[in-house]
């Protein structure tokens, strides 16, 4: 084939040598090995191709398209060899460069925004190869090729310098972060250059960085990024930048901190509303987006501006009904009722019962299948019944109907010969099995998919009011859990099984019957059994994470002591049977000779497979929390199964299931022969597992060992010194706070802060104590940093004297700890309120000792304590 290839190039046979390259393509995606021995070869005639521009653009386009193939598939081949991976860069960005297409600025202002051309199919092979090789290799040669775009006279350079970072971000997010600062520099230039084409590159840059490193990259450069946002959202002479601009804003909003956005609120909403009524509609769509996202961003802050604004939306609703004007209409839908979630019921709810009027009578009117309303119309419904709760249910006669239709479309398959035609049209996806191809309208998958969630949304929010609805709902989605062809509608369907039967399990609470009791148990069965089948079934780990956690909510919606004996008994074969499935799938991994090089796919996996794990491990806890009498039936297969896959022999990610299912047995069995069981035959492994290399397991084990201090009592003090000892190994490693230890560090400071409150009279707490308030802020585990802040609070009740000195010298630092913490997800509403007590009660100090620690904290810090303050006194 390689001969032949190279003979119609000679020839100047355009068709065959597309024909050739696309067969190789095909292959390389069916079965890579087949085309090894010619790999390298074949490698080095595609750089040929691509490099030379007499080649029609098609033949380069394919020889393209098989050196990232390739690169997917076989990343080893292409990393080990740097002067390929220089030469599949240079190709990449001469793509960006040879476009003719935004030569012509006055067709680049006019041209849409997501308009297929050569520029976004280079982006797309920039975007693919970064993830197939990953930063280590690509990002010294990006940075390297950019640094010297961005400086260039010409402005296609500088766009391509912009274009080829913006791509690479989420690819190589671990190797940027280091140099995050760097990049930004090199893309902040760009964004008052000359040429509009630029600067619209820069915004670019900016969102897709705000969203790959966000929350991280709002919090850190907000100062330098939303100043010159905010500038170039004042370019009416270029309104496809401002368009862009306000895209950008969008996603930067969407991490962002309300207490920081409130610094820039009013700016940027004047400069919102300016382009609200100045701009065209295309403009004024995006304008409205926007502030949607900024009222979803700002929460109750945006209250402020809601007189402002929303009859401005209102209007639109009523008035913007022409065809042109609809897409509009959807976007003020939607942000109408963003804003009515920010700002809250008490005062969205007669605008929100004024809104469902207005698309009540859009629906009486009739709608066409591409209606741009239509999705809006689904969303928008579901933020009003977020906001309204119980005072939505007399509207849901109205709207379960039409997304009940839109999710029982049939799905659109269609199957035929492979020597059939290979046509392939947009917006369906192709599967070939045997000699058959199958064709799926993905189109309408997707809108099948967005009512079934649409459903789940109503069920989870009504609950008991959702139960008329509940058996159509039933017998419409879980046969879906076994639909094949689309992995979207399988995750879609069961994440619905547990809202379902938590609405049934609510009703009969409420309505107590025995029919009613009969059907729960019913509904449950069905759900479980066909569950149970598709998680038999299922290859794709994504989708198994999916199952698998809602059959754990499912055990857990349906109540206590409901579940048969047999039930529990198929869970746990179950949980042993995936267990199963993974090892075979990693050892089918490792006997696969690509595969053992791509240590890219390989984390991949192993990522999924822990997720898998962990959702495994949360079975247990539903059980164990909902079914204690039937677990201790099942508990000699479970203590067995534990303590064989805790030893050493077997692989990490096992190993953290174990020790997660200890976890959840120490902190959930009310059996206390059981406890003490399996803490004296484990607890010493998974000390051992404290200081794993692999962060899922040390995670896991860090956990643990803060359950055994709280729970153990006596039995756990003879642990104490090894346990302090490893836990401050961790906390006070170098690396304790990078990407994959910050979590299992939040971990062990809190399970140091149970051992101080447990198991005090075995430590020195005046010695432990401080250094512990030393590590605070704790902000990587989202679950664990709430638990730490709500330590603190206890031990500035209980331990006033040791935590804040006796001078109060330390009283600076804990003000710094709540600045950082104060409005944000670090805390919940609980911890929030302890926190202004302890303020309030903070205040009766001197004077000048308060004032002295205030001036010690950064403007950033001092502005979200008086902001919390502040709302505080208003709530």
């Amino acid at each position: 084939m390689l001969d032949v290839l190279v003979q119609c190039l000679n020839n100047s046979d355009e068709s065959n040598s597309l024909s050739c390259l696309q067969s190789f393509i095909e292959i390389e995606f069916m079965s890579s090995a087949f085309l090894k021995p010619v790999t390298s070869d074949l490698i080095l005639l595609c750089i040929q191709i691509a490099s030379q521009a007499n080649i029609i653009s098609s033949v380069r386009q394919a020889s393209v398209e098989l050196l990232v193939t390739i690169s997917e598939s076989r990343p080893s081949i292409i990393n080990k060899n740097r002067d390929v991976v220089r030469k599949l860069v240079e190709i990449l960005l001469n793509m960006l460069l040879e476009s003719s297409d935004d030569d012509d600025l006055l067709k680049w202002t006019k041209k849409e925004e997501d308009s297929r051309d050569y520029v976004s199919m280079a982006e797309e092979y920039l975007d693919r190869v970064s993830f197939a090789l990953g930063g280590e290799t690509l990002l010294p040669v990006i940075i390297e090729y950019a640094s010297v775009l961005l400086k260039n006279e010409n402005w296609k350079n500088r766009r391509t310098g912009l274009l080829a970072i913006s791509q690479i971000g989420e690819g190589c997010t671990q190797s940027m972060k280091p140099i995050l600062s760097q990049i930004l520099s090199m893309v902040l230039s760009c964004c008052r250059d000359s040429d509009p084409r630029v600067r619209w590159a820069a915004a670019n840059t900016i969102g897709l960085l705000s969203t790959d490193f966000g929350p991280k990259f709002q919090k850190h450069f907000h100062k330098l990024v939303l100043p010159e946002l905010m500038i170039l959202m004042d370019d009416f002479n270029n309104p496809r930048v401002q368009s862009r601009v306000a895209k950008s804003l969008v996603n930067f909003c969407h991490q962002f901190d309300s207490q920081l956005l409130e610094i820039y609120l009013d700016n940027l909403m004047n400069k919102l509303l300016l382009m609200l009524q100045k701009s065209s509609r295309a403009l004024q769509e995006v304008a409205v987006s926007v502030i949607g996202a900024v009222a979803d961003c700002a929460d109750t802050k945006f209250a402020k501006y809601y007189d402002v604004v929303v009859p401005i939306l209102k209007t639109i609703l009523r008035e913007a009904t022409t065809n042109e004007m609809k897409s509009l209409r959807g976007k003020a839908m939607e942000c109408i009722t963003c804003i009515g979630e920010s700002v809250g019921k008490t005062k969205f709810f007669n605008d929100a019962k004024e809104v469902m009027e207005i698309i009540q009578k859009i629906l009486v009117e009739g709608m066409k299948d591409d209606d741009p309303q239509k999705d809006s119309m689904l969303q928008a419904w579901a933020r009003i019944c977020r906001c309204l709760e119980r005072d939505f249910i007399p509207y849901l006669p109205y709207v379960v109907p039409p997304v009940f239709q839109a999710a029982s479309i049939p799905p659109d398959v269609v199957t035929r010969s492979r020597s059939e035609s290979n046509d392939e049209e947009e917006g369906w996806d192709y599967v070939d099995i045997a000699d058959q191809r199958v064709a799926i309208h993905t189109v309408a998958l997707e809108e099948k998919t967005a009512a079934i969630d649409m459903l789940r949304c109503y069920a989870d929010i009504m609950k008991d009011a959702y139960f008329p609805w509940v058996e159509q709902t039933s017998k419409l989605v879980a046969p879906l859990a076994e639909f094949f062809f689309n992995e979207g509608l399988r995750k879609a369907s069961v994440s619905t099984f547990p809202s379902l039967i938590r609405s049934a399990a609510e009703y009969n609470k409420i309505n107590p019957s025995e029919a009613n009791y009969s059907y729960l148990l019913k509904l449950f069965e069905y759900h479980f059994k066909y569950l149970l089948q598709a998680i038999y079934e299922e290859k794709d780990l994504e989708v198994l994470v999916i199952m698998i956690e809602a059959f754990h909510q499912s055990i857990s919606a349906l109540g206590s002591e409901l579940m048969t004996d047999e039930q529990v008994r198929l869970s746990i074969d179950t949980i042993v049977y995936v267990v199963h499935f993974l090892t075979e799938n990693r050892e089918k991994r490792a006997t696969n000779e690509e595969s053992v090089q791509d240590e890219l796919k390989d984390a991949d996996e192993d990522r999924k497979e822990e997720e898998v794990e962990h959702e495994l491990a949360d079975i247990i806890g539903a059980l164990l929390k909902n079914n204690p009498k039937q677990f201790l039936n099942v508990f000699p297969v479970v203590h067995q199964f534990v303590g064989s896959l805790i030893h050493p022999k077997f692989p990490a990610s096992d190993r953290a299931l174990a020790v997660c299912i200890f976890d959840e047995i120490i902190e959930f069995c009310k059996s206390p022969e059981i406890v003490n069981t399996i803490f004296k035959d484990c607890f010493q492994y998974v000390l051992q597992c404290a200081t794993d290399a692999n962060h899922a397991l040390r995670q896991a084990s860090l956990y643990g060992v803060g359950l055994c201090a709280e729970k153990i009592g006596p039995l756990f003090s003879p642990f104490i010194t090894e346990s302090l000892q490893k836990l401050l190994s961790v906390i006070n490693d170098p690396k304790s706070r990078t990407d994959n230890y910050g979590t299992p560090t939040d971990n062990a400071i809190s399970s140091i802060a149970k051992i101080i409150k447990f198991q005090g009279k075995h430590v020195n707490v005046n010695q432990l104590l401080p250094q512990w308030l030393s590590w605070l802020p704790t902000t990587d585990d989202p679950i664990e940093c709430i638990v730490v802040h709500g330590q603190l609070c206890d031990f500035i009740e209980t331990h006033k004297a040791v935590l804040f000195g006796d001078s109060f010298e330390r009283l600076p630092l804990v003000l710094k700890v709540f600045a950082e913490i104060v409005g944000t997800e670090y805390i919940d509403e609980a911890v929030s309120k302890r926190i202004l007590y302890i303020l309030n009660q903070l205040s009766s100090l001197p004077a000048t000792l308060l004032s002295t620690a205030f001036n010690t904290l950064s403007q950033d810090q001092q502005l979200a304590l008086k902001s919390f303050m502040n709302q505080s006194s208003k709530t």
